[in-house]
């Protein structure tokens, strides 16, 4: 039988009814986060004006106008849109609630909380958001713990704005050398007031530490900029928080979740040679990547994200900030101090910082041989302290003569090889290997470097294999240049990985700290001799170098 209700009754549930549906509402939309685009013709990226929930609603009060303008015109990383654009994979995050005793400061993420329904992170107004930790920083280089993300610009949300409080934001990041670009389009720091306002009381968190590269396509584009300059600083400022890595290359610091390159077609970031990309996913298999198109992928989404921690390198900032103790200015954005890492290195850091990275990709090139590898490494690590070795020493010459830019003399190269074959000769039990690179698989190219003691080439990308040699008191690298030029490129990097560097003119080498006076000679791009096809070489003396090296330690 049905039930009658009475007309007063009626209209008291359809009244409960209403106030559900408004209370609904009014939580399910509280966060208040901008959800419309204007102005996007010109390909500038707007939000709306600020959070609507009561959290930033009340956080307008006694703003000022400045700040108010803040709020209501947030830029974006659209002139990074290209046409080049990709999808990465979808990653799915865990929550992380936090009350106003804890502002987030991890060390590891090494969390097991990426429930798939559970990916914020929240606050209350009276609770307190996470504020932004300032875990290591040198120019061009900074880590830092809980940033977020809005529409293609990062957020440092700070108790503390005043100047001097923080690193300036032109020490840490730069436009990436697109002048359309402001600071402002890429980073702010903001009041925990004024990030209420704008991400109202929640958050889509980013988990674990993200590797972020904040540099142009020129500089990444090459297997040497990408792996001996971009990778090789980002991970020597990430190493910094971990004094302990062996010599083994054991280290408590996970993998980065994600390499992300905001300015940076995903088409325009393998070299010729496809090593960049190999590199990387062999160095952190676990590492995912994200381009140019997946950042504005992010921003178009117009919610705000939370970063666990950010790894940031900027090279233009860090030149910026250099003392110009590189090679001469040349007065152009960027060129303060020729090698960015530099900065990277006044970071601390353990004598094996690189080990974690070179046993990984040496380990990922050897296959099924990775086993042997290793326990004829560990055989060959005796070295590390000055010991004799019973491991037959190789010698590697990467020539270049078929090149046609920056070789040697024909007459001295094959005055070379045959010195370096005689030398062969004379020691039977020594490995002499004469190669042209191209020639070889990436396996190949990897291997050889990872056995090679001495390592013997003009200046060009082929020398990039010392990265996976194996520092030992006889491990060398020797690089041929035109006299009265000079670079640091490969000099610098073989120095902090604890290989010794031989610059060679002729008959005459040169090796840290005797080197050539920077303010002496002309800039690279000056100098005619520096990409000379016909540099000269002293057979002789480059083999008296090689036997100087490998002499024994209680020799030496």
């Amino acid at each position: 039988m049905p039930i009658r209700l009475s007309s007063s009754a009626r209209r008291d549930l359809t009244l409960i009814g209403c106030c559900s549906l408004i209370l609904f509402f009014l939580v399910e939309f509280r966060s208040g986060v901008p959800t419309k685009i204007l102005n996007r013709s010109n390909g500038d990226y707007y939000a709306t004006g600020p959070s609507s929930s009561p959290e930033a609603a009340a956080s307008l009060e006694g703003l000022d106008a400045e700040e108010r303008e803040l709020l209501g015109h947030v830029p974006a990383s659209s002139p990074r849109r290209s046409k080049h654009r990709s999808s990465g994979p979808s990653r799915l995050k865990g929550h992380h609630k936090h009350a106003s005793s804890s502002r987030l400061k991890p060390t590891t993420f090494d969390t097991h909380d990426n429930k798939i329904g559970s990916s914020r992170v929240s606050w209350g107004r009276n609770e307190g958001m996470p504020l932004t930790d300032l875990v290591a920083h040198a120019p061009g280089f900074t880590i830092l713990d809980n940033v977020y993300s809005l529409n293609g610009t990062l957020y440092i949300v700070r108790s503390d704005t005043k100047p001097g409080s923080f690193p300036e934001v032109r020490t840490m990041i730069s436009n990436a050398g697109n002048p359309s670009l402001s600071l402002d389009d890429n980073m702010r720091i903001i009041s925990e007031r004024q990030a209420l306002a704008l991400f109202g009381s929640q958050a889509s968190r980013v988990e674990g530490a993200t590797f972020l590269c904040n540099d142009e396509e020129s500089v990444i584009s090459d297997y040497y900029h990408f792996t001996a300059e971009t990778l090789f600083s980002l991970w020597r400022a990430y190493s910094s928080l971990d004094l302990s890595i062996s010599p083994y290359g054991e280290t408590r610091l996970p993998q980065p979740r994600r390499f992300i390159a905001p300015h940076i077609p995903t088409s325009r970031w393998r070299d010729y040679a496809n090593l960049n990309q190999y590199i990387l996913h062999a160095a952190f298999p676990s590492t995912g990547v994200e381009f140019q198109g997946d950042w504005v992928d992010r921003a178009e989404t117009l919610r705000p994200y939370f970063f666990d921690r950010i790894v940031l390198g900027d090279r233009i900032a860090a030149r910026n900030a250099g003392s110009g103790k590189g090679r001469a200015n040349t007065g152009k954005e960027g060129e303060g101090i020729d090698k960015a890492v530099f900065q990277a290195d006044k970071m601390p850091k353990s004598p094996h910082w690189w080990m974690p990275i070179r046993n990984n990709v040496v380990t990922f090139a050897a296959g099924e041989d990775a086993d042997a590898l290793v326990m004829a490494e560990k055989k060959k690590r005796q070295e590390y302290s000055g010991l004799t070795t019973t491991t037959p020493p190789v010698i590697t010459y990467v020539t270049r003569q078929q090149w046609g830019k920056r070789m040697l003399r024909d007459s001295d190269h094959t005055a070379l090889v045959d010195k370096l074959h005689e030398l062969k000769r004379d020691n039977k039990d020594w490995e002499v290997n004469v190669v042209q690179l191209e020639e070889l698989s990436r396996e190949e190219q990897i291997r050889l470097a990872a056995r090679t003691t001495v390592l013997l080439g003009v200046h060009g990308a082929g020398l990039t294999g010392l990265l996976w040699m194996q520092p030992t008191n006889q491990t060398t690298v020797v690089e041929f240049l035109a006299p009265g030029s000079f670079s640091e490129d490969f000099e610098v990097v073989a120095r902090m990985v604890g290989i010794k560097h031989f610059t060679v003119w002729g008959d005459k080498s040169m090796t840290y700290p005797s080197l050539p006076e920077k303010s002496k000679l002309p800039a690279r791009g000056q100098s005619l001799e520096f990409d000379s096809n016909e540099i000269p070489v002293d057979a002789d003396a480059v083999v008296a170098l090689i036997k100087r090296q490998l002499q024994p330690a209680e020799e030496a």
